[in-house]
């Protein structure tokens, strides 16, 4: 299985927008907050996503976090 073990790598795959939204949820699960706590935190208290924006990153996230080796 591939492994991602660094920015670096992740930014060459992904692009800058997309890695970005991958390490933020990344760093956001390591600091143990749920999907739901995440969400308010990206949604309403920061205004980073709109809702559907939010759905679609973080399904992305979901499906890149077994490759992810980020520290």
């Amino acid at each position: 299985m591939t492994e991602i073990n660094n920015e670096l790598e992740l930014y060459s795959i992904k692009g800058n927008v997309s890695a970005g939204k991958i390490m933020l949820f990344d760093r956001l699960v390591k600091l143990n907050l749920s999907e739901d706590e995440i969400k308010d935190k990206v949604v309403d208290e920061y205004e980073i996503m709109k809702p559907k924006h939010f759905i679609r990153s973080w399904n992305e996230y979901c499906k890149m976090k077994k490759y992810l080796r980020l520290r």
